[in-house]
């Protein structure tokens, strides 16, 4: 009732199709509401319908909406009011919570009318008063070019730096990218030849991770990165460096670190990770996932079938995840620190077949 009771510009109305099968076809999705047809709110719809001109409005509409979540359309539609059909622009956009379409459009003509009266009084405006919008105009052009002058070379290089850095960073979790990833590992590696002063290197994978975007969506499994990070950052050193490798992957380099006291340090890491519930918010499913619960140490306690644990309430999820390391250092032998990388490679692998929520050192 509320999007009914709408009155925007030139006729336009907010209008919602909520998907039921995004690969089309017949009854694909259902018309919530639309305030021009009010009579047909509940009706499903077909992506094989046409209008006047032969296009397939809701075929492309939802083509366009599945590559890139949003998209603009031209097709023609019956009038508000009238029953005139006339050609329309639309622009409709995915509330991925509920699988809604919501759109809102306005037709081709009202468009073209605005534009031509805005040209005209347009044009009426600059023949009346041409003398003083030249003198405007040019004082307005000489006092910009002395004020560029005097402060272009400030502006150039302050963009530089802050480009310089933003293309440093990982825009998700704030952390250093993989390019400063490989330059901080080869300054390490030539540190290491130069003083033999050895620098400990961790590969670091999300286990199960791809079970969080197939479940929740993209953007719990954002949150879960960025919180990762967080947990991760709380545990290392200021001499440490954390980067994102790529993915559900991170890289740990800790400089300044005794053999004897890795271990530890990589199971406070994957303790303290394995600990902490990852609160991610989302609509309650109509159709939860299925999951396969079963006793554990013959307590009354249930647990799932996977090393994750989930709990679930009404409005969020907390996930219990765990992570895997693999970690190596320099040896004598390293020709670059490729060698050592591949070491750290094959620990994380060995880490992830012999059970997850472990760490891997190989010399």
């Amino acid at each position: 009732s509320f999007l009914h009771s709408q009155v925007f510009s030139n006729d336009s109305y907010i209008w919602i199709n909520e998907v039921h099968n995004w690969d089309g076809g017949d009854d694909y999705a259902v018309r919530l509401v639309h305030p021009n047809l009010v009579e047909t709110e509940g009706m499903l719809l077909s992506t094989k319908t046409e209008d006047i001109a032969g296009n397939f409005p809701y075929l492309e509409e939802l083509e366009g909406i599945k590559n890139e979540g949003h998209f603009f359309n031209t097709y023609y539609f019956k009038r508000k009011n009238l029953d005139e059909v006339a050609k329309k622009l639309t622009y409709a956009s995915l509330y991925e919570d509920y699988d809604w379409i919501v759109a809102m459009g306005v037709y081709v003509d009202d468009v073209n009318y605005h534009a031509h009266f805005i040209t005209e009084e347009s044009k009426r405006f600059v023949k009346k008063n041409s003398a003083k919008i030249l003198f405007v105009l040019v004082s307005s052009f000489l006092f910009v070019l002395v004020l560029l002058i005097i402060t272009s070379t400030y502006y150039i290089n302050r963009a530089k730096r802050r480009l310089a850095k933003e293309s440093n960073l990982d825009f998700l979790t704030s952390i250093y990218n993989r390019k400063i990833a490989d330059e901080h590992l080869l300054v390490a590696f030539y540190e290491y030849k130069k003083t033999a002063d050895n620098q400990f290197v961790f590969l670091i994978d999300i286990d199960d991770f791809k079970e969080v975007n197939d479940s929740y969506g993209h953007s719990a499994g954002d949150r879960v990165l960025k919180t990762i990070v967080e947990i991760i950052k709380n545990e290392i050193r200021e001499t440490d460096s954390l980067f994102r490798w790529g993915g559900e992957e991170f890289l740990l380099v800790c400089k300044y670190m005794d053999v004897a006291d890795i271990a530890s340090f990589a199971q406070r890491i994957i303790d303290s990770v394995k600990n902490t519930p990852i609160t991610i918010r989302h609509p309650r499913k109509k159709k939860q996932k299925l999951l396969e619960y079963k006793k554990e140490n013959g307590s009354d306690e249930l647990g799932v079938s996977l090393e994750n644990t989930v709990l679930f309430n009404e409005t969020t999820t907390s996930l219990f995840l765990t992570i895997s390391a693999g970690i190596s250092c320099f040896s004598p032998k390293d020709t670059s620190y490729l060698e050592c990388f591949k070491r750290t490679d094959a620990a994380l692998y060995e880490s992830k077949n012999t059970g997850k929520n472990k760490y891997t050192i190989l010399y």
